[in-house]
């Protein structure tokens, strides 16, 4: 029986780990010969004719557009890539992996994009080329960036991909000033949530109800000023703190 394509791509990923010299905590450099290298290399050579369509457009707008149509035809590589990883604990460099991880903070798939990025940081893998933050202090820096300029153009922004961001970054090394925008972001997010228990849009309160939601986002807050003095929140921990009992 042929295999069907999810199947081939993670032979390939397979094979490319078998072929690779991987040791370490760092991902290794992916073969050069081989039929899963070539395999590779398609696809690859087919990303970068993507970026460069994507990059000719002038509107950031139609370059999301652009990129939320064209990323399904990269998940059967991404998936059979992270079930590679899973069943040897080690991967390979892969700037397709990488590259679409960012597509995917782009285009709005929080999820996905943090998933991908846990094995980003996980096994090593580097930033595409031109990016000079770590992948920690993007994918953090990403997140939080896209909450915050929720707020300001009043759209709602989801509340558990930045509880996710934040687990996944405990105690991983980047800038204070990162990790306090994304402590503003979950101030924002539990701010927000506070709002709709008070107007009873929720259908179901958190645990505490509307006491421990205020409490929530005066905890992150209070957090993101104490990394970065300039982050632009006194207003909100000074209103919180006459609404939450100490």
């Amino acid at each position: 029986m042929a295999m069907s394509p999810a199947q081939r791509f993670k032979a390939m990923a397979q094979a490319n780990l078998s072929a690779a010299d991987v040791s370490g905590e760092q991902a290794a450099p992916r073969p050069e010969t081989g039929e899963a290298a070539t395999e590779y290399g398609l696809l690859m050579a087919e990303l970068q004719q993507d970026l460069h369509e994507i990059s000719a457009l002038a509107s950031q707008e139609l370059k999301s557009v652009e990129k939320a149509v064209r990323a399904p035809k990269y998940d059967v590589h991404i998936d059979a890539a992270i079930a590679a990883m899973d069943e040897n604990g080690k991967a390979l460099q892969d700037e397709i992996f990488t590259r679409l991880m960012v597509w995917h903070f782009d285009i709005g798939n929080y999820d996905r994009a943090l998933q991908m990025g846990e094995y980003v940081i996980k096994f090593g893998l580097q930033m595409p080329p031109k990016f000079e933050r770590t992948p920690q202090a993007f994918i953090t820096e990403s997140l939080a960036d896209l909450a915050i300029n929720a707020q300001v153009t009043k759209i709602e922004f989801p509340l558990p991909p930045l509880q996710k961001c934040e687990q996944v970054m405990e105690g991983l090394d980047m800038p204070d000033q990162t990790r306090a925008k994304l402590h503003k972001a979950l101030g924002y997010g539990f701010q927000n949530l506070a709002d709709k228990i008070e107007k009873k849009e929720v259908e179901t309160e958190v645990a505490g109800g509307l006491i421990a939601a205020k409490q929530e986002a005066l905890r992150h807050f209070q957090r993101a000023f104490e990394l970065d003095k300039f982050i632009g929140i006194k207003k909100e921990i000074e209103r919180l703190q006459r609404q939450v009992p100490t």
